[in-house]
C-alpha cells in the first residue's frame, strides 16, 4: 500500500507541473503546501536576518581590508627618522576601533612580527641613504612606468617629501640617477640636447606634484609677463638671424629690394657693423634680462619648495 501511494503522489506531482489544467484531486492533493503558516513567515524573517548579516559583514570586511592596507603604509613608514611612533600607535589604534577587538596593534605583535617590522625598518633606511639602487632600477623598467613608479614607489618611500631630510635624499635619488642616465646613455655632448631624459621628466613630474609651478609662478610671472609685454625687446644673439631681420627691416622700409647679398654666413654677417652693433645690443639686453631673473631668484630663496630650490 505505501508502494502504491508513493507511485500515485509522484504520478500527481508529475501530472502538476506538466500539465497545463490538472484535476481537483491533484491539485487538492497539493493544496496544503500552498498554506503560508506563521512559521513559514518566521523563516522568511530568519532568511532576512541572515541576509543582512551577510551583508554587514562583507561591508566590515572590505573596511578591515582597508585599514590593513593604511596599516601596511604605516609599517613601511615606520623607519628611522620618518615618522612617530605615536602616529603608528595611532594607527594601531584606529584598527582597533574597527575590529571591536581586543589586543591587536602594535602593542601585540609577536616576536616575528617585530623582527619583520624591524627588517622593514632597515630595508627602507637603506634605499633611502643608498641612491644608488634605485636610480639603477629606474633604468630597468620601461619609460613608460617611469612616472608610476614615481607615484607609487619613490614618493610613498620617501614619504611625498613632507620633510626636508626627505626631499634632500630624493634630490640625491635623481641626482645619482641622472648620473646613471648620462653614462649609459649618451656617449657625446650633442646627445643631451637631441635625446630626451627620462631623469628630467621624473623631475618635473615631481616638482608638478610638489605644487613647484606655482610657486614659479608666483615668483617669476610678473617678471616674464614684463618681457613679454615688451615688443621691442632682443634677445637674438645669432648673426645670421639679426643680418636677416636687419635686410627684411630695409626692404619694408625702403619697399625695395635690399642690395645686401641673401644667404650669408656667420663670418660674413659680423663683417658689417649694423650686425655688430645688434649683436652687442641684444647680448647687452641678454645679460640685464637673466640678472634681473638671478636676482629675483636669489631673493625669493625663501618662496621656493626645497625640492626646487
Amino acid at each position: 500500500q505505501a508502494m502504491w501511494r508513493g507511485r500515485q503522489s509522484r504520478k500527481a506531482f508529475v501530472q502538476l507541473f506538466r500539465t497545463m489544467t490538472p484535476s481537483f484531486k491533484v491539485v487538492r492533493l497539493f493544496l496544503h503546501l500552498l498554506d503560508f503558516s506563521i512559521e513559514d513567515y518566521h523563516r522568511e524573517l530568519q532568511l532576512q536576518t541572515l541576509k543582512e548579516q551577510v551583508v554587514q559583514a562583507i561591508r566590515h570586511n572590505k573596511q578591515l581590508s582597508q585599514q590593513i592596507d593604511k596599516m601596511d603604509v604605516t609599517i613601511g613608514l615606520l623607519v628611522q627618522n620618518r615618522i612617530s611612533i605615536q602616529d603608528a600607535v595611532k594607527q594601531g589604534k584606529s584598527m582597533n576601533a574597527v575590529t571591536l577587538s581586543q589586543g591587536t596593534g602594535l602593542k601585540a605583535l609577536s616576536a616575528t612580527s617585530h623582527h619583520r617590522l624591524e627588517a622593514y625598518q632597515h630595508l627602507f633606511y637603506f634605499l633611502q641613504t643608498r641612491p644608488r639602487y634605485l636610480a639603477k632600477l629606474i633604468f630597468c623598467l620601461p619609460e613608460r612606468w617611469t612616472h608610476r613608479f614615481l607615484s607609487n614607489v619613490i614618493l610613498t618611500l620617501f614619504n611625498f617629501g613632507s620633510h626636508p631630510r626627505e626631499e634632500y635624499l630624493m634630490l640625491r635619488l635623481f641626482q645619482f640617477a641622472l648620473q646613471e642616465e648620462i653614462r649609459c646613455k649618451f656617449s657625446q655632448l650633442s646627445d643631451v640636447k637631441t635625446m630626451d631624459s627620462m631623469v628630467l621628466k621624473m623631475v618635473v613630474n615631481y616638482a608638478r606634484e610638489r605644487s613647484g609651478q606655482n610657486a614659479l609662478q608666483f615668483i617669476l610671472g610678473p617678471l616674464i609677463e614684463k618681457i613679454l609685454a615688451d615688443k621691442h625687446i632682443t634677445i637674438d644673439t645669432n648673426p645670421v638671424s639679426i643680418y636677416n631681420q636687419w635686410r627684411n627691416h630695409q626692404e619694408t622700409t625702403t619697399g625695395k629690394v635690399s642690395e645686401l647679398p641673401p644667404g650669408v654666413t656667420q663670418e660674413q654677417a659680423l663683417g658689417y657693423q649694423e650686425v655688430q652693433d645688434r649683436l652687442a645690443t641684444a647680448i647687452k639686453t641678454l645679460e640685464t634680462t637673466t640678472l634681473q631673473f638671478l636676482q629675483k631668484i636669489t631673493e625669493s630663496k625663501q618662496l621656493f619648495p626645497y625640492g626646487n630650490s
